[in-house]
């Protein structure tokens, strides 16, 4: 038997359903709505007859049939054969859509849910689909439909403006209402603006995912790198003479240069970007970590020889396996076996939990193979070898070699492996 509170229960989830509000954007009409009621056995009614008359009272006492609203109780003949004839509950009706809201109080909310999607759409006739999919958010931003439908005008006149958000003169509109809004906005946006004020090459939802599918600037990833060697390859200040070697620029104005350096070392660590030894016709970019995704598609890098130096440890060896799938040419420093060997009393331990275990695809045979061997903990646990702590005069040694045609292991593992074979 159910109860009159769990009736309203019950009414409450189809409102929470969003059924009702679908109905009146797509004029459907789900009138008469039944709630069922369990049905009564014989012998449930035989043992609880009186207790049964109780409930039917009470669904009668809350029902339209006593408080002009509501539910209507309705009613089938069964016959028992103890008791006879007997005109018990069969189901609930509600017969139109005021007595279901009166019901449940919500005639106001479903007012103000049909006054603002009248006025959606008196702007906008061609979200009535896309509204009748997401009936939630016209109650969830009602306030906020016409500063949202402002916007949209404004970029729909204006695509892809090339401006930061903030520098938005949009009548009536805080361009802080704008950054705070972004998820409802690009749902706007994709039903709305055509499709050459998108950029459809912006696929993955991270930092600044509005700005750049919408065609606006933002706060770019700072790339910075050094000048090695040649004092004249410096970077000039015509108007005042000032040559710059440590240099930090947006990523849409470093894809924009064109350097007279060949060689282009990259490491992970700050500091070992500061330090890196000069060496001619090179350039060291340094402090990126897994940010190196923002060196992808920067046409000429392409064509230089790149060198990357990371930690001997299993991120290491992604981040280098990351970069070679951008540029193949790519080729490791200090990240061999020779090193880790000879660093042996500067090992630290990388945490388990955070370790890389996936297949790198863009290893060359060397690296792949002592890629495994951390994996496997070939050399002990969860060994790593930061780039940091390998000696400063070992770094500058290997990379005269490196200058000098010889590869970053010192010589010392080609050695070994003509020595095994």
């Amino acid at each position: 038997m159910i109860s009159p509170v769990q009736i309203k229960e019950k009414a409450n989830k189809i409102w929470q359903t969003w059924q009702l509000h679908q109905a009146f954007l797509m004029e459907q009409d789900c009138f008469p709505l039944i709630i069922s009621l369990p049905k009564l056995s014989a012998k449930l009614l035989q043992q609880e007859f009186s207790t049964i008359r109780v409930w039917i009272k009470a669904l009668f006492d809350h029902s339209k049939q006593q408080v002009g609203h509501g539910y209507q109780v309705v009613m089938q003949e069964v016959k028992h054969r103890q008791l006879g004839m007997q005109t018990l509950p069969d189901y609930l009706e509600f017969s139109e859509l005021k007595d279901f809201l009166c019901f449940i109080n919500k005639q106001k909310e479903y007012q103000q849910f049909c006054q603002t999607v009248q006025m959606i759409l008196a702007q906008q006739p061609s979200l009535k689909s896309w509204l009748a999919l997401h009936p939630n958010v016209v109650l969830q931003y009602q306030h906020k439909w016409p500063q949202l439908l402002a916007i949209y005008s404004f970029l729909e006149a204006r695509p892809k403006p090339q401006c930061y958000l903030r520098e938005l003169d949009i009548p009536g509109i805080d361009t802080k209402l704008i950054e705070q809004h972004k998820k409802i906005l690009t749902e706007l946006l994709e039903q709305l603006l055509p499709a050459s004020a998108i950029n459809y090459s912006i696929t993955q939802r991270g930092a600044h995912y509005f700005e750049k599918r919408y065609g606006f600037k933002y706060d770019e990833p700072l790339i910075r790198f050094r000048l090695l060697g040649d004092v004249n390859k410096t970077v000039e200040d015509m108007s005042s003479g000032f040559k710059w070697r440590d240099i930090s620029l947006p990523l849409s104005e470093f894809q924009q240069l064109s350097l007279a350096y060949q060689r282009v070392f990259i490491t992970e660590n700050k500091i070992n970007g500061l330090m890196f030894p000069s060496i001619k016709n090179a350039m060291v970019i340094f402090g990126l970590g897994y940010g190196i995704q923002s060196l992808r598609n920067i046409d000429w890098l392409q064509k230089k020889d790149i060198i990357y130096w990371g930690d001997i440890d299993t991120h290491g060896f992604a981040m280098l396996s990351q970069l070679r799938s951008y540029y193949p040419q790519t080729q490791s420093f200090l990240m061999d076996q020779t090193t880790l060997k000879k660093f042996k009393h500067l090992w630290v331990t990388e945490p388990a939990d955070k370790r890389c275990h996936a297949e790198l695809k863009y290893l060359q045979p060397a690296e792949r193979s002592l890629y495994q061997q951390l994996k496997n903990n070939s050399w002990g646990n969860n060994i790593r070898l930061e780039q940091e702590r390998i000696s400063f005069n070992y770094v500058c040694t290997c990379l005269k070699q490196y200058e000098n045609g010889i590869r970053s292991d010192c010589h010392e593992e080609k050695k070994q492996n003509s020595q095994s074979s």
